[in-house]
C-alpha cells in the first residue's frame, strides 16, 4: 500500500492573503475602492454561505469566501486605524510645497543613517527614517506620530537616537510610509539611544570599527551578512551581487534567521525544552533589534516565534500555517509592509521553498543523489517564486542565479556563524571579534568571487519588457518550468524500471552540458579579454555629446543626443538599447539636442529632463514639439529651486547644477553654456559626472559649492568625468584639481572648426591625474567596473 503524501495545510492562507490585500488597498488605492472591495467580498461570503446545502465542496467554498472577507476586513481595519492615528500635519505641510516654510521636528531615529550622493551629499549628509514626536511650524507646535525621512549631516546619530531637526519639507510619494522628506539644515542628537537601543547601537558601532580592519570586500560583506549593514559594500561588488542574485545574503533574511535559530536550538538541545525555546525566542528578538525593522526580518521573527510556540506545546511546527500567521501579524502591526517589495520577496521565497522544494527534490532525486537533488531544488524553488516580483521591480531576471546560490551557500553558512559572534563580541572582546571577523572575511571572499564570476558572464541579466508585459512573461516562464517538473514527477513515478536508465542518461547529459558551458565561458572570457558588458557608454557623435548610463539589460539613461544625423541612433543600436526611461538635455544647442528626433524614432523614451536655458528658442520649440508628438513629458530640472534626483533600474542620478538662483540671475541668451545641466550618475559601481558645455563661470559656481564642503582632492569621488565643452580652453584649474578624476572623456569631432580639444585642457586634466580619452581618435568608449578600477574599451575612431 502506497504511503500518501501529507496534505498541505492551506486553511489560514486565504485569511493571510485577504489581510495583505486589504492593507494594500487602503494604502495604494482610493478609499472608495478599498471599501467597495470589502463590501463585495462580504457579499460573496454571505451568498456562498446562503447557497450552502450541506455538500462538502460548497462548505469549503463558503469557508474560503468567509476567510477572504474576514482577511480583507482585518487588513482594511488595521491599516485604516494605522493611517488615521498617525496624523497628517507633516504630510499636509509637505503637499502645500511652500519652499520658504521651515519646519522643526523632534523625532526618534528608526534606522541608522545611510550615505547618499548628489548635491545633498554635502560633507556627511545621510538619509534615515525617524518617528516624529513633535512638529513645529508657523509658530505652533503639535504632537505627531508621523514617519519622516530625513536628509542631513548625521554625525553621531544612530537608530534609537532622539533628534531635533529643522529644514524644508518635500512631499512623499503616495502610499509611502514616510509622510514627507525633510531636508535638514540643522540636525542634532538631543539624547543617545536608551536601554536595548543603546546596546544594539554599541554593538553595531564597535563591529563597524572591527570590520574597518578587513579588506574592502570583507568590510562590506561581513557586517552585511551578520547585521545587515551594507554601508561599506563596494559599489562594484554590490552590482555583481545583484547580477548573480546574491543580494539576499547581505539583506538579513529568513535564511540568516533559520541558520542562527537552528544553531541555538542545537546548542541547547541538552537543556529542558522550555529553556531551549526561551533561548531561541531571545535570539529572534535580539536579531530583530540588532538588524532593525527590515521587512524580511519582521516576517522571519514572527514566523520563528510561531514555530517555537508550536514546539513549546509539543506540536510539530507546520510551515504554511506559520507563514500565514506571520503575514497576518506583520501586515496588521506594520501595514506598510503590504507595499514592500522586500516583504513580498520574503513571503514568496518562503512559500516557494515550502511548496516547490519537495516535488523538485523528488524529480531531481531520480537522476542525482538525494543531497545534490535538494541542493539544486532549494535555489530553483526560491528563484521560481521570486522571479515575477523581480520582473515587476527591475524588469529583468538573473540568468545564473540558481547556480550562483548553489555554489555560494557552502561558504555563506560558516561565514554567518563566525560573523555573528564577532559582532556580539566587538564591544567586550574586540581582539576575539577581530579574529572571527577575519575568518568570516576569508569565507566571504568566496561569495565575492562567485558573484563577480557570474556577473561577468554573457547575458548575466536578461531584460524583460517593463510593466505588466514583463511580469506576464516571467509568470509564463515559471509556469512552464513548474508544469514540466510536475509532468516529469508523474511520468517517472509510473515507470520505475526506467528510472535507473534515466538517471544514467541524465548524468551523461549533465556532464556534456557542464563541459559545453565551461568551454563556452572560457572561450568567451578569452575572446573578450575578460571584459563584461558595459556600464556606461560615450557615443561617438562627432562634435557633440551623447552619453549612456546603463539602467537595465536593454535600457539606459541618455545625457544629450548629439547633432542631427551624427549617429546617436547607431550608438543606441550598437549598445543594444531599446528603451530610454530618461533623456537629459543639458542645454538647447544643436550639438546636444539636434539628435533627439533620431532618438525618438529608434527607441522608446519615458521622460525628457531639460536645463533652465531656452536659447536658442528655435531648438527649444523643436524639442517641445517632438516631445508633444511622442506624448513625452518634459520636466524642468531646477523647478521650484530643487535639485532633481532619481533612479531607474541599476542607475541612480542627481542633478548637481545649476541652482535656481543661478538660473534666475544669469543671462539665458549669453550664458546658455553656463546654464548646462551638470548630471551625476552611478551604474554598475561607476560614478560619472557630465559637465555639459560649462564655461568658466559655470565651472566656478560648481567649484564654489563643492569646495564649501570638501577640503581634500577627489571630493566627491568621480570615476569618469566628461570634460566641459568638448575640451575647450576654458577649463577651471581649481575644479579639475578638486575632482581629480582618473578617467577623463572628451566628446569631440575630428578636424572640427573650434580647435577642440585644446592642448591646455588636456595638460590640465593630465596634471590632475586623469587619463584622457577622446572620441575623435578613440571612437565610442565603453566603461565597466573591475576590482582594480574602471576598464575602458576603445571602439575605433571616426
Amino acid at each position: 500500500m502506497k504511503s500518501r503524501r501529507p496534505a498541505l495545510d492551506l486553511r489560514l492562507a486565504p485569511l493571510a492573503l485577504g489581510t495583505w490585500a486589504g492593507a494594500w488597498l487602503v494604502l495604494s488605492a482610493p478609499r472608495t475602492i478599498a471599501l467597495a472591495a470589502f463590501l463585495m467580498a462580504s457579499l460573496l461570503a454571505a451568498l456562498s454561505h446562503a447557497r450552502r446545502r450541506g455538500r462538502h465542496r460548497d462548505s469549503e467554498r463558503s469557508v474560503l469566501a468567509v476567510f477572504i472577507a474576514v482577511g480583507l476586513g482585518l487588513g482594511i481595519l488595521t491599516s485604516g486605524v494605522h493611517v488615521a492615528t498617525r496624523g497628517t500635519i507633516i504630510a499636509e505641510a509637505a503637499k502645500r510645497g511652500t519652499d520658504n516654510l521651515v519646519v522643526s521636528i523632534e523625532a526618534i531615529a528608526r534606522t541608522d543613517p545611510v550615505a547618499i550622493t548628489g548635491p545633498e551629499w554635502a560633507g556627511d549628509r545621510r538619509r534615515f527614517i525617524a518617528d516624529a514626536t513633535r512638529v513645529c511650524l508657523k509658530g505652533q507646535c503639535h504632537a505627531s506620530r508621523e514617519v519622516v525621512t530625513i536628509l542631513g549631516p548625521t554625525s553621531g546619530i544612530s537608530a534609537g537616537s532622539r533628534i531635533t531637526a529643522s529644514g524644508r519639507l518635500r512631499a512623499a510619494r503616495p502610499g509611502e510610509e514616510s509622510a514627507a522628506l525633510l531636508s535638514a539644515s540643522k540636525l542634532a542628537e538631543s539624547s543617545p539611544p536608551r536601554g536595548l537601543g543603546a546596546l544594539t547601537a554599541r554593538i553595531r558601532t564597535d563591529f563597524r570599527a572591527v570590520a574597518d580592519e578587513l579588506s574592502p570586500q570583507g568590510a562590506g560583506l561581513v557586517p552585511g551578512i551578520s547585521i545587515g549593514d551594507r554601508s561599506r559594500l563596494p559599489a562594484s561588488l554590490d552590482d555583481a551581487m545583484k547580477a548573480a542574485s546574491l543580494t539576499h545574503l547581505t539583506a538579513v533574511s529568513g535564511a540568516h534567521v533559520a541558520v542562527i535559530l537552528a544553531t541555538v536550538l542545537l546548542l541547547t538541545a541538552a537543556l529542558p525544552r522550555w529553556a531551549g525555546i526561551a533561548a531561541g525566542a531571545a535570539t529572534l528578538i535580539g536579531m530583530f533589534l540588532l538588524v532593525g525593522p527590515m521587512p524580511s526580518i519582521k516576517r522571519a521573527t514572527v514566523m520563528g516565534l510561531v514555530v517555537l510556540l508550536a514546539r513549546l506545546r509539543g506540536r510539530a511546527p507546520t510551515g504554511l500555517p506559520a507563514l500565514s500567521v506571520a503575514v497576518i501579524a506583520v501586515v496588521s502591526i506594520w501595514p506598510h509592509s503590504a507595499r514592500s517589495y522586500g516583504f513580498a520577496l520574503s513571503v514568496t521565497a518562503t512559500a516557494g521553498l515550502m511548496l516547490l522544494t519537495p516535488i523538485m527534490t523528488r524529480v531531481l532525486a531520480r537522476f542525482f543523489s538525494q543531497q545534490l537533488a535538494r541542493a539544486l531544488a532549494v535555489p530553483l524553488a526560491a528563484q521560481l517564486a521570486c522571479t515575477p516580483i523581480i520582473a515587476l521591480m527591475i524588469s529583468e531576471v538573473q540568468t545564473y542565479g540558481i547556480f550562483a546560490n548553489l555554489i555560494a551557500t557552502p561558504a555563506f553558512i560558516p561565514a554567518l556563524l563566525t560573523a555573528m559572534p564577532a559582532a556580539l563580541l566587538a564591544p567586550v572582546f574586540p581582539r576575539a571579534a577581530s579574529v572571527l571577523a577575519h575568518v568570516s572575511s576569508g569565507l566571504t571572499w568566496w561569495l565575492a568571487r562567485v558573484a563577480q564570476f557570474f556577473a561577468e558572464l554573457p547575458v548575466a541579466r536578461y531584460g524583460l519588457p517593463e510593466g505588466i508585459g514583463g511580469v506576464a512573461i516571467a509568470i509564463g516562464g515559471c509556469l512552464v518550468v513548474l508544469g514540466t517538473v510536475i509532468a516529469a514527477d508523474r511520468w517517472l513515478s509510473t515507470r520505475p524500471r526506467k528510472r535507473q536508465a534515466s538517471r544514467r542518461r541524465m548524468r551523461a547529459a549533465l556532464a556534456i552540458a557542464m563541459a559545453a558551458v565551461i568551454c563556452g565561458v572560457v572561450t568567451y572570457r578569452w575572446a573578450s579579454g575578460g571584459v563584461r558588458e558595459w556600464d556606461m557608454w560615450q557615443c561617438d557623435v562627432g562634435q557633440g555629446s551623447a552619453f549612456l548610463i546603463r539602467a537595465g539589460p536593454t535600457s539606459a539613461l541618455l545625457v544629450d543626443a548629439g547633432s542631427p544625423g551624427a549617429g546617436v541612433e547607431r550608438c543606441l543600436s550598437q549598445a543594444g538599447i531599446s528603451n530610454l526611461p530618461i533623456v537629459f538635455l543639458s542645454h538647447p544647442h544643436s550639438d546636444h539636442v539636434g539628435g533627439l528626433h533620431d532618438v525618438l524614432v529608434g527607441v522608446d523614451v519615458g521622460q525628457i529632463i531639460i536645463g533652465p536655458s531656452r536659447h536658442p528658442s528655435a531648438n527649444t520649440e523643436q524639442t517641445s514639439q517632438l516631445a508633444a508628438s511622442a506624448d513625452i513629458d518634459i520636466t524642468d530640472a531646477v523647478r521650484e529651486g530643487r535639485y532633481l534626483t532619481g533612479s531607474s533600474g541599476q542607475a541612480t542620478w542627481q542633478i548637481w547644477g545649476p541652482t535656481r538662483a543661478v538660473a534666475d540671475s544669469w543671462d539665458h541668451d549669453a550664458g546658455a553654456n553656463d546654464l548646462s545641466l551638470v548630471v551625476y550618475a552611478e551604474s554598475g559601481g561607476i560614478r560619472a559626472l557630465i559637465l555639459g558645455d560649462l564655461e568658466l563661470e559655470g565651472q566656478a559656481e560648481l567649484y564654489r559649492r563643492l569646495s564649501a564642503v570638501c577640503s581634500v582632492p577627489r571630493c566627491p569621488e568621480i570615476d569618469v568625468l566628461v570634460m566641459a565643452h568638448h575640451g575647450s580652453g576654458r577649463q577651471l584649474p581649481e575644479l579639475a584639481h578638486q575632482l581629480a578624476a582618473p578617467v577623463v572623456v572628451i566628446s569631440v569631432g575630428a578636424d572640427n572648426d573650434y580647435g577642440h580639444p585644446t592642448a591646455s585642457a588636456i595638460e590640465l586634466y593630465e596634471a590632475s591625474g586623469g587619463t584622457i580619452f577622446r572620441t575623435d581618435r578613440d571612437g565610442a568608449l565603453t566603461f565597466h567596473a573591475t576590482p582594480d578600477g574602471v576598464a575602458v574599451t576603445r571602439r575605433g575612431g571616426s
